[in-house]
């Protein structure tokens, strides 16, 4: 044992050490002398033992006063260790760790564990760029007397620098981080974005109760979000440790990062990036076999993939759903809706990286929602809100319901006129931004979420199904709608019986989710085996099928051929499914059956052609010709009274007429009046946003104030009309 001077005692009982500088320094080499005078192990840690408050107090002194000593003390008893350890070799990370186990060995309680932790710090800073001294100490003992859950055997604490004491709070050196303890256990990756991890931190409440909470990665890089997102669950950080305790965290994970135990999960349905597979529900389909799959638990994706259970078998689906609509394989419109909708899965096959809406419109009663039952019936539940939504959905749950479908087509029901004025006006922006949106595959970009990365901007490439009473493109004139739009419109019905139409409504409820696995794993067999060209190698010969069956003679070529190309695709769907339903042994190779599949697609697509691009040399005037002849032809329908504060209009009327200088007369059509008027032409393939655009190139159209239609007053009421000037003529010659 060495020999302490006098004054040491009254070392130990006092903190007052900037008066006594010179006596510690003397301490601390008689100190540094006994040290070397030991000759075991046990001799060693004894003399420790006998001084630690000195060295304590030396330790707290020689921080505030920047004064070494205390690294010379613990340098000195490293080499001495080192000597008497069987010469192990001090400079390697395992004899360094039983060193920091020896030392702590000395203490007896929470505050002398953690100055030794301080001072093992200090020669861990000293001799860091001679060896690896980063292996931090089991975790699990620490809490044995706190009842820890079961964790991964071999968790440590991130390096030599951290202790833990006995209430379970974490230190680093001499600054307590924790209060209470904080582990983190699980990592779960999204497939998907393997880069932004999500974490489960297991910790102690206030009253010692261990719970749970999930961290996402970027948390850890970010003050503010790791304030709101991880604190607020009541892990005991000091407010002002918040930095020092997110770089625990940070190299708890480093350290432990191949022992934690780690869980893939899937947020999204849909294509695989390698096409290995595609996620359906809780299933990964493959091209042999389908295996079941972990989602992310979100209430939402959950939901969906409940709905994408299958109810009955294909084969039921078949025979109680399909068929029936076929009515004696007869309507064509239930086989070409069914494909445009499954189309969605083979877009990133065909190269393809927009999608399309098929709109199918019509009077209340023909039939048009229960064809969107029947496609969404052969994918998942046909239930709103679940196989479909509606139109007055949120921009912001569509964009969320798509990204998370990703492949999977969607649907929406039963688009509502929208009365006028500014209500409509919002209702018409809202569906062009949906029907953008959708068709181009990217949600809206949003702000930061850190310091140097920008909120991920979902994205997804997908169809979709529509109905309503009226064109969608009357709401969408914008540039490109009229190859991202594809509307069917009925000659009467889409079912010649009610009661077909009732039992395929009735039977969509009893069989669902069934046949699009059946139909993805044959997609898969097909490009396994013939490879993915063969699927952009099918599109080019229907494309050019189609094309020498619908001549492009006066038409808008770019809008044709674009519109060729995408029912070309639906037709390499059609294609599948063929050879799916004779394999399936369904229906006969080479009958009526096979035949009606070809013809059914070649019917529709040729009348989706010849909506989106007309015969005509000269489109816009032959719009124009046809709105003047209905606007002279229906002049009782307009209001002609100079007084309008005396005169109600007429019941059913459709605007006003107002005679101009010059041989011109003014008509100006309510919003709701020409949308009526227009539909009656939608087998001409005139649109109200196409005749507007037409009247503009020509100078016939009356633009309003910074708006299209123009403000009208009739009493009290406001009523927006768009306005038309055409030549003055007699009934008979405009006739």
């Amino acid at each position: 044992m060495i020999s302490i001077p006098d004054q040491q005692p009254e070392l130990q009982r006092t903190p007052e050490f900037r008066r006594l500088r010179r006596y510690i320094r003397f301490g601390c080499d008689e100190l540094i002398q006994g040290v070397h005078a030991t000759t075991t192990v046990d001799e060693l840690m004894d003399m420790l033992k006998h001084n630690l408050n000195f060295v304590q107090g030396v330790q707290r002194y020689a921080m505030r006063d920047d004064i070494p000593a205390i690294r010379g003390i613990l340098l000195d008893v490293a080499e001495k260790w080192e000597s008497l350890s069987q010469n192990e070799t001090f400079l390697s990370g395992e004899p360094f760790s039983r060193f920091a186990n020896f030392m702590r060995d000395i203490t007896n309680g929470p505050e002398q564990r953690n100055m030794i932790s301080g001072v093992i710090s200090d020669v861990y800073e000293v001799l860091e760029a001679q060896g690896d001294y980063k292996v931090g100490e089991l975790i699990a003992p620490f809490y044995t007397h706190l009842d820890l859950p079961e964790i991964a055997d071999g968790l440590r604490l991130p390096n030599i620098q951290y202790s833990v004491d006995e209430k379970g709070g974490v230190w680093k050196g001499t600054t307590k981080l924790l209060s209470r303890g904080a582990l983190i256990t699980r990592q779960f990756v999204d497939i998907d974005d393997i880069q932004d991890p999500q974490y489960e931190i297991l910790f102690q409440t206030s009253a010692g109760k261990w719970r749970t909470t999930i961290c996402k990665h970027l948390d850890l890089l970010d003050k503010r979000k790791f304030g709101e997102n991880v604190l607020c669950h009541g892990l005991a950080v000091d407010p002002a440790k918040i930095l020092a305790t997110m770089t625990y965290m940070s190299e708890y994970l480093e350290t432990n990062g191949t022992i934690i135990e780690t869980e893939t999960y899937y947020t999204r349905f849909g294509w695989r990036p390698d096409f290995s597979g595609f996620v359906h529900g809780e299933n990964l389909i493959g091209a042999n076999e389908s295996k079941p799959i972990t989602l992310w638990n979100d209430t939402e994706t959950l939901r969906l993939a409940k709905a994408m259970e299958a109810k009955g078998t294909a084969q039921e689906w078949f025979q109680n759903v399909f068929e029936p609509a076929a009515e004696g394989w007869t309507n064509s419109y239930p086989l070409f809706v069914l494909a445009s909708h499954l189309s969605s899965a083979i877009l990133p096959l065909v190269n393809r990286n927009t999608g399309w809406i098929t709109h199918i419109f019509g009077s209340s009663s023909e039939g048009k929602s229960i064809l969107l039952y029947l496609a969404v019936s052969a994918v998942m539940k046909p239930e709103r809100g679940l196989g479909y939504m509606g139109w007055d959905a949120s921009v912001v749950g569509l964009e969320s319901r798509a990204a998370t479908m990703r492949n999977i087509p969607l649907a929406l029901d039963d688009a509502q006129n929208s009365g006028q004025g500014k209500r409509a006006e919002s209702t018409a922006e809202k569906r062009k931004d949906i029907a953008y949106m959708l068709t181009n595959g990217v949600g809206r970009t949003r702000g930061s979420i850190g310091k140097s990365r920008m909120a991920e901007t979902t994205s997804w490439n997908l169809t979709a199904l529509s109905t309503a009473e009226f064109r969608l493109k009357e709401y969408v004139a914008t540039s490109g709608s009229d190859v991202r739009i594809f509307e069917i419109g009925s000659q009467n019905r889409f079912f010649s019986s009610g009661e077909t139409a009732n039992e395929v409504e009735r039977n969509t409820a009893r069989y669902y989710g069934s046949l699009f696995p059946l139909f993805m794993q044959r997609v898969l067999e097909i490009r396994e085996t013939y490879g993915q060209d063969w699927f952009t190698e099918r599109r080019a010969g229907l494309k050019e099928f189609l094309e020498r069956n619908i001549s492009l003679e006066n038409r808008d070529m770019g809008i044709a051929t674009r519109t060729i190309e995408a029912m070309s695709i639906v037709g390499v769907t059609v294609e599948i499914l063929t050879n799916l339903f004779i394999d399936q042994g369904w229906i006969p190779e080479d009958s009526d059956q096979t035949a009606y599949m070809v013809d059914a697609w070649k019917t529709i697509a040729t009348r989706i052609v010849d909506d989106a691009a007309p015969v005509g040399r000269d489109h816009n005037q032959r719009m124009l010709e046809w709105l003047q002849v209905k606007s002279v032809m229906n002049r009782e329908k307009f209001w002609e009274s100079e007084d309008q504060d005396k005169r109600e209009p007429p019941t059913g009327w459709w605007g006003r007429r107002i005679s101009k200088p010059d041989d011109q007369v003014e008509y100006r059509w309510t919003k709701e009046a020409l949308d009526r008027v227009v539909k009656e032409g939608a087998y001409m393939g005139i649109t109200t946003s196409g005749v507007v655009t037409a009247a503009k190139k020509t100078g016939i159209f009356i633009p309003g104030k910074d708006r299209d239609v123009a403000k009208t007053r009739i009493g009290d009421e406001t009523i927006w009309m768009y306005r038309f000037a055409f030549e003055n003529r007699n009934d008979d010659e405009q006739a």
